[in-house]
Order: C-alpha cells, then sequence, then structure tokens
C-alpha cells in the first residue's frame, strides 16, 4: 500500500530537483509496487494490486490502469530465451567440432607412429603407459587453450551483456561472471580434448608388436579388397584420370579416418547453414507478423470524425489504392474475483475489411451484423488461458463492463490484441465516430510512402482534420526486426 509522502527523503529531493530544473510539475501518474510476499503467482499479485487500486480510488484518485507482469520474468525474457537457446545449440555444435578435430589430430599423430608404438612395446612399454604418454599432451592443449579462451570469453561475454542489456534497459553493474561458470569452462576445455583423444590413443595404443612392426603405412589388413573393388568401379568410369583415382583409392583405404574427416566438414556446414537458415527463420516469422496487414501506413486524429467524410478526404490524395477508417479501444478482461487482466487494445475495422487477411486458427472472422463480437489473437489467450472460442466474456472498456462473445482466434501480433466490429467500439467509444485510418499505397518503396504520408498529412489539414501522428508499416516492421 502507499505511505504517506516524507518531504524529508533525499530521494523525493532530488526528483523535486530534477523536475523543477526540467520546468515539469512535481505530481507522478505512475505507481510501481514490490509485493511483500514473493511467493505469490501473477493472479495473487494481481489481487494485491488492486487492493491498492481500491484504496487509491477511495482517497480519491483515479486508476486508469492496472498492469501486473509475469512474477520474477523480464518482459523480453522470451526473447533472451530464444537467443540464448539459438547460441547454445551453436556452441554444442562447436564443442562438437573441436572433439572430432581433435580425434583427427590425434589419429593423424598415431598413425605415422605404429612403429615407433611396437619398438616401445618390445622395450617393455605397457598400452597404458603409452596411452598416458598420448594423453598427458592433450592434456597440456586443454590447459593452454583453456588459459587463452576462457579470459578471453569472459571480456567478449560482459561486452555482449552490456550491448544486450543496455536495450532492455538495465545494467551490469555490480553482476559478476559466477564462479561456477569459470569452473565448468575449465572442466570442459581439460577434460574434453582428453575425452576426445582416448578414443583413437586407447585403439592406437593396443595393437600388437608384430603387427606395429610390420606397418608399412599404406597397406592395411582386409581393407585391399574393398579398396580394389572400389578402385575397378572408379576405373570403369569415363574421365577419371590416374592421379584422381589414386587419390580416390587412398581415401577409401582407411575409411574410417575418412568417415571422420567427412563429419568434421559436414558439422562445419551444419553450422553455417544453420546460421543462414536462422537468419532467414527470423525473416519468416516477421513475414508471418505483417502479411495480414495489407496496408502501408496509419493515420491517427486528435479528433474523432465521420468514416466517410475522412475516407473520401484520403482517397482523392494520389498514390492512395484503399483506404478505411477503424476505430480502436483499451480493454481488460474482467475476472470473477473483481479483478481485471492487463489492458489489451482493441482493433475494430469493418467485418468485411480488406485490410487484413488473418490465419484464423480457430472459430471464426467478423461477419455483417455481429454486436459484440470478439476475435482475439493467440497472444491474449496465452495470457488469458481460461478464454475458448464460443465463451461470454466480460469486457472492461472505458469503465464500462459489457459481455461479449469470442467468436474466432487469429495468430497476430507479439502483443494482446482482439478485434470486434467497428460500429460497436464506435458507438461505445467515439459516438460513432473514428480517430484512426489505414491506408494502402500504390508505391512499394519507403520514400514513396513516406512522400504519401506527407501528403495526406497535407490535405488532412487543409480540409479541417486534426492529425495527431501517422506511422509507416515499414518502420514498425524494422523495428520488430531490429528486436
Amino acid at each position: 500500500r502507499p505511505r504517506p509522502a516524507r518531504s524529508s527523503s533525499p530521494l523525493r529531493r532530488r526528483r523535486a530537483a530534477t523536475l523543477a530544473m526540467l520546468g515539469a510539475p512535481s505530481t507522478f501518474n505512475e505507481l510501481q509496487i514490490v509485493v511483500r510476499d514473493r511467493t505469490l503467482d501473477r493472479d495473487g499479485v494481481r489481487r494485491v494490486a488492486y487492493a491498492v487500486k481500491q484504496q487509491l480510488e477511495r482517497d480519491g484518485h483515479r486508476v486508469m490502469n492496472v498492469d501486473v507482469p509475469v512474477p520474477g520474468q523480464h518482459i523480453h525474457a522470451a526473447q533472451i530465451n530464444s537467443l540464448l537457446f539459438t547460441q547454445g545449440a551453436f556452441g554444442a555444435i562447436a564443442l562438437l567440432l573441436s572433439g572430432i578435430l581433435v580425434i583427427n589430430l590425434v589419429a593423424a599423430m598415431l598413425a605415422g607412429q605404429v612403429r615407433e608404438i611396437g619398438v616401445m612395446k618390445v622395450l617393455g612399454a605397457t598400452s597404458q603407459q603409452l596411452a598416458i604418454m598420448y594423453l598427458v599432451p592433450a592434456c597440456a592443449l586443454g590447459i593452454v587453450a583453456s588459459a587463452i579462451s576462457i579470459p578471453l570469453a569472459a571480456m567478449i561475454g560482459r561486452a555482449y551483456a552490456d550491448f544486450t542489456v543496455e536495450m532492455l534497459n538495465f545494467s551490469t553493474k555490480g553482476i559478476a561472471i559466477p564462479l561456477n561458470a569459470y569452473v565448468w569452462q575449465l572442466a570442459v576445455g581439460i577434460v574434453f580434448p582428453i575425452v576426445a583423444a582416448t578414443i583413437p590413443v586407447w585403439r592406437g595404443c593396443r595393437i600388437s608388436v608384430g603387427e606395429a612392426l610390420r606397418d608399412v603405412g599404406i597397406e592395411v589388413e582386409g581393407a585391399s579388397a574393398r579398396v580394389d573393388g572400389v578402385t575397378r568401379i572408379l576405373a570403369r568410369m569415363s574421365g577419371v584420370s590416374r592421379p584422381l583415382l589414386l587419390s580416390l583409392r587412398n581415401a577409401f583405404r582407411k575409411r574410417q579416418r575418412m568417415m571422420l574427416t567427412l563429419l568434421t566438414l559436414a558439422t562445419g556446414g551444419a553450422v553455417y547453414i544453420g546460421a543462414l537458415n536462422l537468419k532467414q527463420s527470423v525473416r519468416g516469422a516477421v513475414n508471418l507478423l505483417f502479411g495480414a496487414q495489407q496496408f502501408d501506413l496509419s493515420v491517427r486524429l486528435a479528433r474523432a470524425t465521420t468514416p466517410d467524410s475522412i475516407e473520401r478526404a484520403i482517397a482523392a490524395v494520389s498514390g492512395v489504392a484503399r483506404v478505411e477508417a477503424w476505430s480502436a479501444a483499451r480493454a481488460s478482461v474482467a475476472h470473477p474475483d473483481s479483478t481485471s487482466s492487463n489492458v489489451f487494445s482493441i482493433s475494430a475495422p469493418t467485418p468485411d475489411t480488406r485490410m487484413l487477411r488473418h490465419d484464423i486458427v480457430g472459430g471464426r472472422w467478423l461477419l455483417e451484423g455481429d454486436g459484440r463480437a470478439l476475435v482475439v489473437n493467440q497472444r491474449l489467450l496465452d495470457d488469458e488461458p481460461s478464454l475458448h472460442v464460443g465463451d461470454s466474456v466480460a469486457l472492461n472498456i472505458g469503465g464500462k463492463i459489457a459481455v461479449w462473445q469470442l467468436v474466432g482466434v487469429v495468430t497476430s501480433g507479439t502483443s494482446p490484441t482482439a478485434y470486434a466490429p467497428r460500429n460497436t467500439i464506435a458507438a461505445m467509444t467515439l459516438q460513432g465516430r473514428v480517430d484512426r485510418v489505414v491506408v494502402a499505397s500504390t508505391g512499394r518503396t519507403a520514400a514513396s510512402q513516406l512522400e504519401l504520408m506527407q501528403r495526406i498529412r497535407g490535405a488532412l489539414t487543409n480540409g479541417g482534420f486534426v492529425v495527431e501522428s501517422g506511422q509507416l508499416m515499414i518502420e514498425q516492421r524494422r523495428v520488430i526486426e531490429d528486436h
């Protein structure tokens, strides 16, 4: 609950001084609350927030909106979690690629020292002693690599975190990288090369003395027939030169080594192709968001007017392909316990609109003759999972609660949104008038649409309309892509 103001508070004095310097009145219009019980879920926090609302209203204050975020979760947590997931996937592939490279490196080294291994075994060396002799350099390589990479990773990670949190509007000052992160990196950097090298080392060091001393570096017992078979098949192919034939025959001689090499190349290619796929997926997701919008710009009026008059004024501007006047409202779902959901926007086009082509995932779109019919997007259902197609929903619009019929669900947008008939919303909020217009342009470039926006603003000003704001969908799309 809000506490009485303390004029002696240093924080309040600093705020008042700052506002005085800016020439602003020392009043506030937003109250942020932290609940005492940190175990409460979203509904529990909402009940506390509405108790504060009732107290404020009893004290004579007017509360316009109560917004309750998901407890303990940043509003952009989904974006960051998605980003961390993709980075973790690329990191796992890179770790796998590193292991394959270690196996290839150690296997190539052992292939050139088979006879030396045989000689050391003749002198009494055991397989375990030989394995330790080869695994110790692998451990040393891991230590050197960790000594270089861990501080570098900490420096780059800190810079990347500072860049990310700046966009999310908070600071990392005073937050240190956890000690267990360093421990895990060091453990993986040292142990992983040893584990990867164990596979070729164990196989190379178990070779018998006779087999090691008879090794000639090329011939592999039991493989000649298979290699010769491959060679005969390749020799029948026209256009295969002898050097190429020799190279292919030598590649198939050590098929396990060849498979490791191919796996290395394939894994590297997978990382590259995965990055390209991710880029296209992001653009495809944005296309899904904006593909339903068949308009290029929107204009909002400072004073509401009749739909026909504003549509005629804009349709007369050159470069306009289509124009529709819409209405809009802010609403919340009224819950049985006297609380409400977070406020969401309602866009109110005509039911036969040509400016929207949403994919219907449940129910239907708005129809002519619909009164209090409501279509919601999937994001709103995520916030209010109790809603279902066919339900009667109590909505609080402008302080008045009315019952609506939920008739459909669409897959539009990243924010909770609903759609309702224009005439119904306009009658409830603006006495049948409208205060916004969406326009489809004949031009496809950003420059032509910006020029059209300027011509529309000029025409509306000359016609006696007061334009509050205008927005290009190209710019809005760029903002979403940047996110």
